[in-house]
This record gives structure tokens, sequence and C-alpha cells, in this order.
């Protein structure tokens, strides 16, 4: 599995899928993901034998009963990916519903 993977789950619900940083002019819905770095690895004989990254995904959704947070975790579900539901919030300054994951993708080298 690759970071990659993170991106096509996502694409498939929504088309505003930015990696990083969301562009200053956008507009809700649209998501950000970002790796934050690894989770756990495995060693053997002194060299790296899998890895786990982990990172953040970012759904910021102007709509109060919205589905697309559901419909991303179904998408992550059905592309293999884990993850957790870490945070819902409303954000008063931006007036957007904020739902953030963390997700773990494994990677064996």
């Amino acid at each position: 599995m690759v970071l990659e993977d993170v991106k096509e789950a996502l694409l498939s619900v929504l088309s505003d899928v930015y990696h990083g940083e969301a562009p200053p002019d956008s507009t809700a819905p649209y998501v950000v993901y970002m790796e934050d770095g690894t989770s756990h690895s495995l060693y053997g004989d002194g060299c790296l034998i899998a890895q786990a990254i982990e990172g953040t995904i970012d759904l910021f959704d102007s709509a109060e009963y919205g589905t697309l947070w559901n419909q991303i975790q179904v998408s992550m579900r059905n592309h293999g990916i884990p993850f957790k539901l870490n945070l819902i919030e409303y954000e008063t300054d931006t007036r957007l519903f904020h739902y953030e994951w963390i997700f773990d993708i494994h990677v064996v080298e």
C-alpha cells in the first residue's frame, strides 16, 4: 500500500482533494490529507522490513448533516486503509464542519 491509495480512496468520493494544504480560494466541501510520519516499523538484521505511515485526512463541509463523512469512511474501508475518526467540530471562524481521521498505511519494503 502507498500514499497514492489514500488519494484514490478520497477521489472516489469527491474531486476537491488536496495534499498538504488546500488553496486559499477553496470552497467546501473539500478534503486535505497529509502524512505525519512513521507510526511503527519492523526491523530485521538491522534493516527496515516493514513500515507504517500515519497521517490525517480532514474534510471541510458546509452541510450540517452531510453524508460525505460517511462516504469517506466507506471508501477507506473498501480500499483497505485502516483509519479512526479522531475529531468532529464546527469551526465558527470558517463556518464549516470539520471531520478528521487518522489513517495508517502499511508499506512493506
